[in-house]
């Protein structure tokens, strides 16, 4: 037998081997008395060391992608009608094959085949697939029936389909503004009536009334402060509006915002790092800032990333953006910021010191010349949202918006700091 002169793959019996070339040849000897060479003509085939008979479509699929040598490996089923009675599908080591008369034979494996199974398989609303995964730029998909599974590393396996799918096309697809999905699709609304999609940088929403549109950037911001669909702005009603500055105004089912489309990432939370006082801890982040870690500092100045102390908690930097009901029509708005301190557990004391700052000409400003402190105290302190930093548009200079926030916990008898910058914003606030 075959299985004495050469060794088995992992995971496969002398015994599973041996029933395996006995169906070979077997197969092999029916094919020949129709006078049909064997392995060529429709019909089925067995893979040695599996005994499992691959057959068909999806074994003219299975044998274009490399049959036992491609990603799918060795099959570990016979085919197998599915329970519509009219597919059918075939298992391997690594993901089946399913077909059927309007797909066609293709492959479902990994987080696509994890998400499909979420939604019932075939007999679900994404239905059966009709491509094989296709590469994209950072990514990958899967077309099915009912809609197309995006995925990335970063994002993973989400469906986007029908109306809110036409949208994101009309956008850009993931190489447009919205990049790629970040959900799946949700039931949204008052009465669950409209459907939602999250992207990395935006959202789609739906309604009956309303259709598709998406919502990006400071508009999304104020939308969502003020509670999304929900709120008295209700669903959106068209695409941003160019006023040709580059600012955009968005009308919703009952009112309109606007504000830029295009807002920049926030930065990354910081980890807070312990000092034994205030004055080190603002040289070692303005050091950071400053690049300081480059070979021309002395070496008596540069502290090693191996070295530092971290404490339990991470400071966040959040966009400056339009306080809640607040913003351009409606009076003369307030514009502001919220850094948040989150631990992973109770430290004893939580401060924040936070300017917001606006660009004057040539030199920055504190507004109203004052400097926000909270804080957070007890033994069980582990989150702190500053709230109060915030400036009235009432001036008659429209300008750049900045800030900076430290932070200071105490754990364990031993103080930690933490500084972040939100990046700078230009708002329609004048000063």
């Amino acid at each position: 037998m075959r299985s004495d002169r050469e060794q088995l793959p992992e995971g496969w019996s002398k015994e599973q081997a041996d029933r395996a070339e006995i169906a070979e040849a077997n197969l092999q000897r029916s094919q020949e008395n129709n006078g049909i060479t064997a392995f060529v003509a429709p019909g089925c085939q067995v893979y040695w060391p599996s005994e499992f008979q691959v057959c068909g479509a999806i074994r003219d699929k299975y044998n274009s992608l490399g049959a036992q040598f491609s990603f799918l490996l060795l099959p570990t089923t016979h085919e197998l009608t599915n329970p519509d009675g009219h597919g059918k599908r075939s298992h391997f080591q690594n993901g089946p094959i399913y077909w059927s008369a309007a797909t066609g034979a293709h492959p479902v494996v990994n987080a696509f085949h994890q998400k499909w199974g979420q939604y019932g398989y075939e007999g679900g609303w994404l239905g059966y697939p009709k491509t094989d995964e296709v590469v994209l730029n950072g990514g990958r998909l899967q077309d099915f029936q009912g809609a197309t599974i995006y995925w990335t590393v970063l994002t993973g396996a989400h469906p986007v389909g029908g109306a809110i799918r036409d949208r994101w096309a009309q956008t850009g697809w993931e190489g447009g503004p919205l990049g790629y999905p970040t959900s799946d699709e949700i039931w949204v609304g008052h009465n669950n009536e409209g459907r939602m999609n999250r992207f990395e940088r935006g959202v789609i929403y739906w309604s009956p009334s309303t259709g598709a549109h998406s919502v990006q950037g400071d508009i999304l911001e104020q939308w969502s402060l003020a509670g999304y669909e929900k709120s008295t702005y209700g669903y959106p009603a068209n695409e941003g509006v160019d006023n040709g500055t580059g600012w955009f105004t968005q009308q919703f089912s009952n009112g309109s915002a606007s504000g830029e489309l295009s807002v920049p990432v926030s930065p990354p939370p910081v980890e807070y790092v312990q000092f034994d006082t205030r004055e080190e801890a603002l040289a070692y982040f303005e050091g950071l800032q400053n690049g300081q870690s480059a070979p021309e500092a002395p070496q008596s100045e540069r502290i090693s990333p191996m070295a530092l102390n971290l404490g339990p908690c991470e400071l966040k930097p959040n966009w400056i953006h339009w306080r809640t009901k607040s913003g351009p029509g409606k009076g003369y708005g307030v514009v502001g910021f919220k850094p948040t301190t989150e631990c992973e557990e109770p430290v004893t004391k939580i401060i924040h010191e936070t300017e917001l700052k606006y660009k004057y000409y040539n030199w920055w400003y504190t507004t109203s010349g004052i400097v926000d402190v909270e804080s957070s105290t007890g033994a069980s302190a582990v989150y702190l949202e500053s709230k109060n930093v915030a400036h009235a548009c009432t001036g008659e200079v429209e300008t750049l918006f900045w800030g900076v926030t430290t932070g200071q916990i105490t754990w364990l008898g031993k103080n930690y700091w933490a500084v972040v910058n939100p990046p700078q914003k230009r708002l329609n606030c004048k000063v």
